[in-house]
């Protein structure tokens, strides 16, 4: 898949403090990427992270309240994998230092080059490519997280924000998954309950169709693989 096809599947979270700026950021973006989100600061751009399924950052280095390398900083902790483009027109050494530790994905100088924009794209598809390859469940079930598609009999089966959420956690988690754990990935923002947990998974299982999803009573669930040469 080319990289402007992969893009346009994607949700991208904007963090800039310049309402000018933010314009013209949103009507360049929202013609490369499938999903625009705009934040003025750190803050409001870590609520939107938490909230939103984010596949890629982009943050402007100094912003008010929280600037962006400890936006970055609290992405980390709870995603060592997302890709973080930083927008910078710094050449501060603290900045710099700080910045050396948190796995950024590159440095994007203002006023923004279009080749210098295109080459940084281009590097996180590749690293999102190789790392976010489909994942096969069962014989017929499989999961392609880079375009966020479920397959099952050769079908692409369409999923909800909440439903692949889960699924992708018990995807990746490769265990036993708890209720709470679930609670805070599926519902970071409150609102989770048994009733809505158990809806989730029922909905879940219906689309999965093979009975993967088990229960391990009084500890969580799981996602049951099979081999490719499983009987379903």
């Amino acid at each position: 898949m080319e990289t402007a096809q992969i893009l346009r599947q994607m949700h991208l979270l904007v963090a800039d403090d310049c309402h000018q700026s933010n314009a013209t950021l949103y009507k360049l973006f929202s013609d490369i990427f499938g999903k625009v989100t705009l934040a003025n600061d750190g803050v409001a751009a870590l609520k939107c992270y938490q909230k939103d399924d984010i596949d890629i950052v982009i943050s402007d280095i100094c912003m008010p309240g929280q600037d962006g390398l400890t936006f970055a900083e609290n992405i980390r902790q709870a995603d060592p994998y997302l890709p973080i483009l930083i927008l910078t027109a710094h050449t501060d050494k603290e900045y710099l230092l700080r910045a050396a530790n948190l796995r950024l994905d590159g440095y994007l100088v203002k006023p923004l080059n279009f080749t210098k924009l295109n080459a940084a794209l281009e590097r996180v598809v590749h690293y999102l490519e190789h790392r976010l390859q489909p994942v096969g469940i069962a014989q017929k079930v499989k999961y392609n997280p880079l375009i966020k598609c479920l397959e099952v009999d050769g079908e692409e089966v369409l999923l909800g924000n909440k439903e692949r959420c889960l699924l992708e956690l018990l995807v990746y988690k490769r265990e036993v998954v708890g209720k709470q754990e679930i609670y805070d990935k599926v519902w970071p923002d409150g609102g989770a309950s048994e009733p809505a947990l158990k809806n989730l998974l029922s909905e879940l299982r219906k689309k999965l169709k093979y009975d993967l999803i088990k229960n391990r009573h009084g500890i969580g669930w799981v996602l049951e693989r099979r081999s490719a040469h499983a009987s379903d």
